[in-house]
């Protein structure tokens, strides 16, 4: 699934195109009312081994953005680097992978994130075979107290996944508006919501912002702040 770079392109598009404004995510008025927002500063457009992608957002700095860490030890059901198992399904293979530190003045997390694909072959009734694969981002930030994880299903029209934050447990779901007239067909971003409503959301648009919702403790905030950031750096093949 490209859409991750083709909302990265939506921005270059409106300079080219000689917009005033660039394309921005519209976030969910419940979202709006409930959060306080953060805009990433400082953060290259450019990535890989030999770039710096350290950058700042709001109160929260992050530093190392590693994205060769995927050399870890393999099994059948999980694959492992450094701190963290990620669980693997049936079928699936390990895409790629990044890590970074996650600070609050003293306070920091470290992070992992892997993208998974799994590939499918099905035979249609005219005899010819089709093959299907489906993308997952798993991410996981560690604290001193606590580990928290989010998972994103990319395939698909409504890219959707599941996160927690210590007991408690949230559902993802995918943003398509913009303040351009033209509609993206990929997702922009994604809102957070849990039994009590919404409680955030990220912008995939360079340089990119997140929400996080009032309700959340100060160890909440910042274990969401640092998953929402997985979800940032993210970039498909």
């Amino acid at each position: 699934m490209a859409r991750l770079l083709v909302v990265v392109g939506l921005a270059i598009a409106s300079v080219s195109l000689g917009a005033c404004t660039p394309v921005r995510m519209t976030v969910p008025s419940d979202v709006l009312a409930d959060s306080e927002v953060f805009e990433a500063k400082g953060r290259s457009w450019a990535s890989g081994m030999l770039v710096d992608e350290s950058f700042q957002i709001g109160p929260f700095a992050v530093k190392n953005v590693d994205r060769s860490a995927i050399s870890g030890r393999a099994s059948t059901k999980y694959e492992h680097v450094a701190f963290i198992f990620f669980r693997k399904a049936e079928h699936e293979e390990l895409k790629g992978g990044y890590s970074f530190d996650f600070l609050e003045g003293e306070a920091g997390l470290r992070a992992e994130c892997h993208t998974f694909t799994n590939r499918r072959k099905r035979t249609e009734s005219d005899g010819w075979d089709v093959t299907e694969e489906a993308s997952r981002l798993a991410c996981a930030c560690e604290g001193a107290d606590r580990t928290s994880t989010l998972e994103l299903h990319l395939s698909g029209r409504n890219p959707k996944g599941t996160l927690t934050l210590g007991e408690r447990s949230f559902e993802a779901t995918s943003v398509k508006t913009t303040n351009s007239r033209w509609a993206p067909a990929e997702p922009v971003g994604f809102r957070v919501d849990g039994d009590e409503g919404s409680f955030g959301a990220v912008e995939l648009l360079r340089p990119g912002r997140i929400w996080l919702s009032r309700k959340l403790s100060t160890a909440e905030r910042r274990n969401l702040a640092c998953l929402l950031t997985g979800v940032m750096l993210h970039e498909e093949d």
